[in-house]
């Protein structure tokens, strides 16, 4: 596998663009776009304890364990260049997707996989960059993410 990826440009045969590395030393790619249609984070009222900021693929794997959870399960289902292993960033991936990419005018929140207290989630506005926590029965955007050893 080469290494040559550039940031912010797709990387071919990986599925989406290349964000650069992430805090854990995983290559980061994004899907080119959100998804169509908006998602609820879902699980309203679960205490959700133990989730990273930076482990967006095992914040999946739990969400996706408990049930419940469509933007979870939307980024899980995606695919692309026969990559199947994407999922809902973390709070800190997302982050790094808007410093990749820059702001964009039309953007909209966008879920992470970061859950805060019983009620709520991060999500990330990619119109300024800014990160709120929203109730989790809201509906955002999601944007699929997959990672690998760098």
């Amino acid at each position: 596998m080469s290494n040559a990826f550039v940031v912010g440009q797709y990387a071919e045969g990986q599925g989406g663009i290349y964000i650069g590395l992430t805090a854990q030393g995983r290559h980061l790619f994004a899907a080119v776009a959100p998804l169509d249609g908006e998602f609820e984070f879902g699980g309203y009222g679960d205490k959700l304890e133990g989730y990273s900021d930076l482990d967006g693929a095992e914040n999946t794997r739990k969400l996706l364990e408990r049930g419940g959870h469509p933007a979870a399960l939307a980024a899980s289902e995606y695919t692309a260049d026969s990559h199947a292993d994407f999922y809902l960033p973390a709070h800190r991936e997302l982050l790094q997707v808007v410093a990749s990419e820059g702001f964009n005018d039309d953007g909209e929140y966008t879920w992470t996989s970061t859950p805060y207290g019983s009620s709520n989630a991060w999500a990330v506005d990619f119109e300024y960059g800014s990160v709120y926590r929203w109730f989790r029965f809201l509906e955002f955007r999601v944007r699929p993410v997959r990672s690998i050893i760098a």
